[in-house]
């Protein structure tokens, strides 16, 4: 397989995943971002998107962030350089930009945290920074210096009294410019600095790097909310000690072997299908008079209607004996004989029509049904009522 058709994915992997940066000349050829500088400064204004701006001069101080919902006003009084406007989510908001996502299709759908635009005048960044996940920064318009360090690093020193966190220090040993279409890969700890020539409009893909902490919180909390905690932890292979008070090294070995047992369990493959597909922002839910019958849906496709996953959809499927199936923080009930086959088709589908339905033969009365289940949650949507 060859990535935007240029370095094999071996390559890919092998080479450049969490290893040194990458650039792909002309990624996208003749990319054309489906939203512009004004539009972008729209969804900043709304409530309920998460943006910022950040201006490195001008304001009360240097390189003051200001969270969104952002004003007209504020808008209208920025100077002409110097400044960056970022906007969190939106392949969520826009279908065309969730669209870009299949070009990122030989990651991990889960691995994919989310899609930030962001705008940039002439001279505008956001300093030199370090970041915890890996990202694509796709140019979208305009041209953007980029500096990266040569190395990971990980005992960074940052400046004090900033509202962001920049770089004390940075020394970069690389550099390049990007113009339309092309894309840097720059993997998670690297330090790095983009600087706009010109007007620019960038979107950054990145993939999810969750914490310790993360997961722990997570799994534990979830773990109480579906009792899944009443064992009692008990020492069964107990001998004579020398001290009464010692806490052994084989008690501490027993402990290990009980909680590894959590991880081995089909509960935790549960929690962690739930929790990596569990979104930042939910989708509203479908109006009850827009629900569908299995027939009335099948007779929808059959009309040459075409199903497709809503805007950043949060899809994902595990193997086991019974295979499972989670959509936005949600464990699906799949209908019985539905194979982990199907789960990969409608999870990995960009659209679904009758005719890749009926390539199923006998299983396609299933896929209807799990599609139905699908649709009237409003996780997918036939085009037309995108």
């Amino acid at each position: 397989m060859k990535i935007f058709n240029q370095i094999s994915a071996d390559d890919f992997f092998q080479n450049y995943w969490h290893k040194k940066p990458l650039v792909i000349r002309n990624a996208i050829p003749n990319f054309v971002s489906p939203l512009d500088p004004n539009e972008l400064a729209g969804l900043a204004c709304e409530e309920e998107i998460e943006s910022r701006l950040i201006l490195e001069m001008g304001g009360k101080k240097p390189w003051e962030v200001t969270s969104g919902p952002l004003s007209e006003e504020t808008l209208e009084k920025l100077p002409e350089t110097n400044w960056s406007l970022a906007v969190q989510g939106v392949d969520r908001l826009i279908p065309d930009v969730s669209k870009l996502l299949t070009h990122f299709r030989f990651l991990p759908n889960w691995l994919l945290d989310d899609v930030m635009v962001s705008y940039a005048p002439d001279k505008g960044s956001v300093g030199a920074h370090i970041d915890n996940y890996d990202v694509f920064i796709l140019q979208a318009q305009g041209k953007r210096r980029w500096l990266l360090g040569g190395k990971p690093e990980y005992n960074e020193k940052y400046q004090e009294g900033l509202d962001i966190r920049l770089l004390e220090m940075f020394e970069p040993e690389l550099e390049w410019e990007l113009n339309s279409g092309d894309i840097l890969y720059i993997p998670t700890r690297f330090a790095h600095h983009g600087i706009a020539i010109g007007e620019c409009l960038n979107y950054s893909i990145g993939f999810r790097a969750p914490t310790d902490s993360e997961l722990i919180r997570s799994f534990s909390n979830w773990a109480m909310e579906n009792e899944k905690t009443e064992n009692f932890f008990s020492q069964s292979n107990i001998s004579l000690q020398q001290s009464s008070s010692e806490i052994t090294q084989d008690s501490i070995n027993q402990l290990a072997e009980h909680m590894k047992s959590f991880i081995d369990s089909p509960d935790f493959k549960q929690w962690f299908g739930k929790h990596i597909t569990e979104p930042k922002t939910f989708l509203p839910p479908p109006e009850e008079d827009l629900c569908l019958t299995t027939k009335q849906l099948e007779q929808k496709l059959k009309l040459g209607e075409v199903l497709v996953p809503a805007a950043g959809l949060k899809c994902s499927w595990i193997d086991s004996e019974e295979p499972m199936l989670f959509i936005e923080g949600e464990k699906i009930e799949v209908p019985t004989n539905v194979s982990s086959e199907i789960l990969a088709f409608i999870c990995d589908s960009n659209e679904i029509t009758i005719e890749n339905i009926s390539n199923f033969n006998k299983s396609s009365e299933n896929i209807l049904q799990l599609l139905t289940l699908i649709y009237n949650k409003g996780y997918f949507v036939f085009e037309e009522e995108l």
